[in-house]
């Protein structure tokens, strides 16, 4: 999920600990239930998110931009990979390991507080754009949907779901602090 005030202090730090990728072609960076190695920067390019459901099509739902990180929820809450992540044809991204990253909020725990400060605030633009929705379609249909009939905010509930869940993990537990 794009979070528009990454911190630039926690990106720099984590660029230094990277391994640059470049993409010639589109790339899988990761797929649904994978788990997750480290994470990914995206510096130049796009990268979409998508969910794949049971009996339906895989729904596209976050188009990332540069300075988005993508796979940060799953990596702090030591979950599988919730989405797939596809970095397009001329991305520029840089990985972090799991290990690189734990070994840098281990040293620096102010870098774990501000990576939490990331997750919460993918949290708040899940609520955010889950509301948009729901005042969208309450307009023009007079009355919220049912559960069965949620359509496109049915992905951005389930972001919004892993997200909280991470976090949840991670501030229960400072996995990556211990």
């Amino acid at each position: 999920m794009l979070i528009p005030f990454s911190d630039p202090e926690l990106l720099n730090k984590l660029q230094r600990q990277s391994a640059r990728v470049l993409c010639r072609r589109d790339r899988v960076l990761f797929r649904q239930g994978d788990v997750p190695l480290g994470l990914y920067i995206l510096n130049k390019g796009r990268a979409t998110l998508s969910r794949s459901i049971p009996g339906r099509e895989a729904v596209v739902f976050l188009h990332e931009s540069p300075d988005s990180m993508l796979g940060l929820p799953e990596l702090m809450g030591s979950e599988l990979h919730a989405l797939d992540a596809i970095a397009h044809c001329g991305a520029v991204l840089s990985f972090v390991t799991g290990d690189d990253f734990a070994g840098l909020v281990h040293s620096e725990p102010l870098l774990f507080q501000k990576a939490l400060r990331m997750l919460a605030a993918e949290v708040v633009l899940a609520r955010q754009a889950i509301m948009q929705q729901l005042i969208m379609r309450a307009e023009s249909a007079a009355n919220i949907p049912a559960a069965k009939d949620m359509g496109p905010i049915l992905p951005v509930m389930i972001a919004e779901a892993e997200c909280a869940r991470s976090l949840r993990f991670a501030v229960k537990n400072s996995n990556l602090l211990s």
